[in-house]
């Protein structure tokens, strides 16, 4: 009887641990994050967003050619690097230089893509649409690069929109910008 009792009692554990409780990284944070995962079984990886912090020379292949008298294509430098504030473990800073200007774009990092979805509101132009004039425009950039496996390379669509704040339109492009590790 004594022996049957414990048969029971095995046979019942091994039933309800294969009824789904799931053992993997239970931290969201964490770049193997198992959202099934009910039990953390110590493989979290501790998320690296600075493994993408780098220079980039590249390029923008643009369909309208709208900003291409504005960047210099043949050495186009770009950033990738950390937020000023912090608002999430995912939060990167792609900078892109506009005629001379820095242009810095909030996105994260999910995986190995790069997401842009950032607007600056009333960000100054010189020389912009012609020398001499001044113009302010609320830039607003869209779109994600994917990232090669080994971190090298990236590519991917981007939109760059001005919108000139005095209300008499917009310009806007969609690029796909490449880049490689410097």
């Amino acid at each position: 009887m004594k022996n049957l009792f414990y048969f029971l009692l095995v046979m019942g554990s091994l039933l309800i641990t294969s009824c789904g409780d799931e053992e993997g990284c239970t931290d969201p944070t964490s770049e193997n994050f198992n959202s099934g995962a009910i039990f953390d079984d110590g493989s979290c990886t501790t998320y690296n967003r600075t493994q993408f912090y780098a220079d980039y020379l590249g390029e923008f292949r643009c369909s309208e050619q709208v900003f291409i008298d504005r960047l210099d294509n043949d050495s186009l430098m770009f950033s990738i690097s950390e937020p000023v504030e912090i608002e999430s473990a995912f939060a990167v800073i792609l900078t892109l230089i506009i005629d001379q200007i820095p242009v810095d774009l909030d996105g994260i990092i999910d995986g190995n893509t790069l997401i842009i979805d950032d607007t600056l509101p009333n960000f100054t132009l010189p020389d912009f649409p012609v020398d001499g004039v001044s113009t302010t425009v609320n830039i607003i950039g869209l779109g994600n690069a994917v990232f090669s496996d080994d971190r090298q390379t990236m590519e991917g669509p981007l939109t760059l929109r001005l919108e000139f704040t005095d209300g008499s339109g917009f310009i806007e492009d969609t690029c796909t910008l490449i880049g490689t590790r410097q």
